[in-house]
């Protein structure tokens, strides 16, 4: 894996999971409301952490921007217009890609339900734990604020990523903006298939 996969995870827990219509008649928030500023651990299976990695949230904008260890690379979501910006300030250069939409949470179904389960706090911060399912329909839980700020992610008895810092107050709009001087790579395409020999 590379070390982008563990950063698309983290954001795509923070900002998207249960986006989309639940089916139950109670659910959490889970965008966050207020500006924040958030620093995740990713846990392997016996507690040790992999790694940290630092989120920060515009409500007003809806835009995030998460660095991961490398000092080489961060990331720009834009969840008004679906569009994810990978930065590499080194090559001076930044791709653009759309970014999934709400709901789309690797491993978590789009319409799960939720179910609320009891307090608890994570990194000096009160949540609420929500018990919800992943894509294959096995337990999973989420530990929430009021404002939609996702503090603990746990699966399989396992807790895959969690906040070790939470700062709330306004962030400064520059954080999220590319430098102009950047030259703005496309993705890729994939080549057309041939059709079937007949």
């Amino acid at each position: 894996m590379t070390r982008t996969g563990p950063a698309w995870r983290i954001a795509a827990a923070g900002l998207l999971i249960g986006a989309a219509g639940a089916a139950a008649d109670e659910r959490p928030a889970t965008i966050p409301t207020r500006d924040v500023d958030v620093t995740y651990a990713t846990l392997a299976p016996n507690g040790a952490v992999l790694l940290q990695q630092r989120m920060r949230w515009s409500a007003s904008a809806r835009l995030v921007r998460l660095d991961p260890p490398s000092r080489d690379l961060y990331f720009v979501m834009d969840l008004q217009n679906h569009l994810l910006d990978t930065i590499r300030p080194s090559n001076r250069a930044v791709l653009e890609t759309n970014a999934p939409g709400a709901g789309l949470v690797p491993g978590v179904a789009a319409q799960t339900s939720f179910a609320r389960k009891g307090p608890a706090t994570v990194a000096g911060v009160a949540c609420t734990e929500w018990e919800t399912v992943d894509a294959a329909g096995r337990p999973a839980l989420a530990c929430l604020t009021e404002d939609g700020v996702l503090l603990r992610a746990q699966a399989g008895g396992q807790t895959l990523v969690e906040a070790r810092s939470v700062h709330y107050g306004p962030i400064d709009k520059g954080v999220f903006a590319i430098p102009p001087d950047y030259t703005k790579l496309t993705p890729p395409t994939a080549p057309p298939q041939s059709a079937p020999a007949q």
